[in-house]
This record gives structure tokens, sequence and C-alpha cells, in this order.
């Protein structure tokens, strides 16, 4: 990891237009959208209203109200990719057709989703992390294993 980099609310704007952009693009028909918990529920309301279909809370809910539909499920990014894998799991075992999106992933990451805006190593500080609040010995360590040591904070802007 080489930076932390904050996105402010425009830019987070900004990116969720542009995946939205990428989405609409793409001509699948979503039945709703799921965001994960945190970051992705504020990403999926964001694409609820720009795209016009249903924000569902949970996957119970989409396979009552959508039997045969199909589920786009977000985050606004993928770390460790243990919450990310868990949903897709999830979905798979409740036989649920689902494509994914994320503004930012590791370069690495195994099972990419189908929409991605950026892949980057770097430190993302969205404007609903506290950066400020002190990490506890969890945190720290699944950071650690994830990235590696933090450096100092850079603010940039995506273009």
């Amino acid at each position: 990891m080489s930076e932390k980099i904050l996105i402010t609310y425009n830019t987070f704007g900004k990116l969720a237009d542009d995946l939205c952009s990428v989405i609409r693009s793409s001509n699948i028909k979503f039945s709703a959208v799921h965001g994960l918990p945190r970051g992705g529920l504020i990403l999926a309301v964001h694409i609820s209203f720009k795209l016009e279909i249903p924000l569902i809370i949970n996957l119970t809910q989409f396979t009552k109200e959508f039997p045969n539909g199909r589920l786009l499920i977000v985050d606004d990014i993928i770390g460790t990719g243990k919450s990310y894998d868990r949903a897709i799991e999830t979905a798979r075992i409740r036989n649920i057709q689902y494509n994914t999106g994320v503004l930012f992933c590791r370069p690495d990451l195994e099972d990419k989703p189908n929409f991605i805006i950026d892949k980057t190593d770097s430190w993302i500080l969205f404007p609903w992390d506290k950066e400020e609040e002190p990490i506890n010995e969890y945190q720290r360590k699944l950071y650690m294993e994830s990235f590696g040591p933090p450096n100092e904070l850079v603010f940039k802007e995506p273009e």
C-alpha cells in the first residue's frame, strides 16, 4: 500500500454515477440492488435512485419479492473480500441470479466483481470512515493482513 486516498462526498457521488453508467451500459435488467453493510448501503441507495430499481435490505426479502429476478450486489470497497465472499455465497445458496459492482477493489482479488470503477492497493477513506477514531486490535490485525503497514495520509481526488 503506497498511500491513503480521501474520498469526499462529491467524489463519492461522481464515482457512484460512473458505476451507474457502467451498469446501465451493460443493458442488464436488475430487479433490485443490495448493498453490503456499511458503505455498500450508501452506494446501493444512490444506485437505487439513479437506476430506478428497488433497494433490498437483505437477501431473504429479495427471494420473497423477486423469486426469478436478478440482483445487483454492491459495495464501496472490497479489501479482504470476506464480506463480499459471504454475500456471494449466500446468493448462490439461495439460487439468486446476481451481478456485482464496486467502486474500489484490490488488484489481486481473485473473484472480481462484474462492474469495477478502480483497482488499488491504497487505503481508501470514505466520508463515513472515521480516521481519527482509534483502531482496535482486531481492525489493525485485519488491515495489516490485507494491506501491510499504513503510510502517511495523502489527500488525492481520483481523476
